[in-house]
């Protein structure tokens, strides 16, 4: 398969200038081209992971505005450009992609697109594009697999142009969608109680369809030719457009997001369908927007527009607990207003590797880490900081390696840059008196040191 050359720019950390900035989560590396096509300040969409099970290979796909791209990031520090595939639509806001077994779904909600199917087997070297139709899905917003089921959410039949809320498909032959049903809403008060599905998430034979402004509806696909309706959520706090949600790991939480500046999360306890039960309403910031949620057991990873990625503990759903972050779009500063920043955040791969889409500043691969250090390649052997806690000034020492220009930034834990400056470190023993503390009110700030081989971040208690 031909590959699209262009020129690839990969972004280290010694050039991001202090502008990421995180907490318990690091960037390990990120992509970016800024020559490619882009629509106001969007070059980019959504993005999804893939491993190769029968090598343990790691893979992140990223949607642009024109292509879909394929990178190798199993070494989390050095992700390797595979591939590169242009969509039917060259000028789409929306991509959207999901994976089963070897094969990766590619759609578009943008006229004039198509589905799209990739045999990904041949990886790192290329992909094969076995499937490009519109005559069964010329369209759709959102895609979800589960078993051997595709779902194709608010999905425009290419055939005779009939939307559907939901259009199922067999993958029993993955390279040949077969059509199997849809999700048709229930008729209240003589009118359909939704017409959109903008997301559907599925596990087993439940679908959780966001409807987008009526709210949720919650059906069993056991039998497609008849799905039942089995509860609903539609008078709720803080209601807007309602747009995607996610299933805890133990199929206890169910939560949900409202594409509205300001609306928080919604968890509910989703136990009995009879009685489904709000245990709380939660968030980043008070204007952030909640975008697209993913669960790893009881962990919630959120991709946020301006926010970034958040990482929520939901072992009490009542309670949820802020537990890490990591800030894609700081270009915002501390504004909100129109959507901007973090498409999607994948943390589904056996490394702990995290990858996000930046609709602006491309892809981002991420670690947590419950010492707020980073699992990378590093320069830096030992590292102090002390008196921690500080009063008016503190000290950092440290051995490197060989000669590095590094960056030595100071900021809150929401993320506020407080101080920053570039500062030789030479092979051997550093040690460097800095006074940054003085002055600060007190709490909880985190050191950063970066450089093209180094990354440290610590906490620095201020009394």
């Amino acid at each position: 398969m031909r590959k699209l050359i262009f020129s690839l720019l990969l972004l280290s950390s010694m050039s991001l200038q202090a502008q990421f900035t995180g907490y318990n989560m690091v960037q390990v590396s990120r992509w970016d081209n800024d020559s490619l096509p882009g629509l106001g300040n969007q070059q980019y969409n959504s993005c999804w992971g893939w491993t190769d099970t029968s090598n343990g290979r790691e893979y992140a796909i990223l949607g642009s505005i024109d292509s879909t791209y394929f990178f190798d990031i199993t070494l989390a520090h050095k992700p390797v450009l595979c591939d590169v595939e242009p969509g039917r639509v060259r000028n789409a806001i929306w991509r959207e992609y999901k994976t089963y077994g070897d094969y990766l779904y590619a759609a578009c909600d943008q006229a004039g697109s198509s589905m799209q199917i990739f045999d990904m087997r041949y990886l790192p070297d290329s992909v094969h594009k076995v499937y490009d139709e519109d005559s069964v899905i010329s369209r759709s917003h959102t895609l979800w697999v589960d078993g051997n089921r595709l779902y194709a959410n608010s999905c425009v039949d290419g055939k005779n142009g009939t939307m559907h809320a939901v259009s199922v498909f067999s993958l029993v032959n993955p390279e040949v969608p077969e059509y199997i049903g849809s999700i048709v809403p229930p008729i209240f008060s003589g009118q359909p109680a939704f017409t959109k599905c903008h997301d559907a998430f599925v596990r087993g034979d439940t679908l959780y369809c966001s409807g987008e402004i009526p709210g949720v509806f919650i059906y069993d696909v056991s039998n497609m030719n008849k799905p039942v309706l089995m509860g609903t959520i539609q008078d709720y706090p803080e209601r807007g457009y309602n747009h995607s949600g996610a299933v805890s790991g133990d199929g206890k939480t169910f939560v949900f997001t409202d594409e509205n500046a300001g609306l928080g999360i919604k968890a509910y306890d989703i136990t009995n369908f009879g009685d489904l039960t709000l245990k709380s309403v939660f968030r980043s910031h008070k204007d952030a927007v909640a975008h697209n949620p993913y669960f790893i057991g009881n962990r919630l990873f959120m991709s946020y527009y301006h926010d970034g990625v958040y990482v929520f503990d939901m072992d009490d759903p009542a309670k949820p607990r802020v537990i890490a972050w990591y800030d894609t779009y700081p270009q915002n500063g501390n504004g909100y207003g129109g959507f901007q920043g973090c498409w999607q955040a994948f943390p589904d791969y056996p490394s702990g590797t995290v990858i996000a889409s930046d609709m602006t500043n491309g892809l981002f691969v991420l670690r947590m880490d419950a010492t707020v250090s980073v699992d990378m390649p590093n320069q830096v052997k030992d590292f102090w900081l002390y008196p921690n806690p500080a009063t008016e000034r503190f000290q950092i020492e440290f051995d490197i390696q060989q000669d590095e220009e590094l960056e030595l930034s100071l900021v809150t834990m929401q993320g506020a840059e407080v101080k920053t400056e570039l500062r030789s470190a030479t092979s051997g023993r550093n040690s460097w008196d800095l006074n940054w503390s003085a002055g600060l009110q007190t709490g909880v700030y985190l050191l950063q040191l970066k450089g093209q081989n180094t990354h440290i971040c610590k906490k620095l208690v201020v009394r």
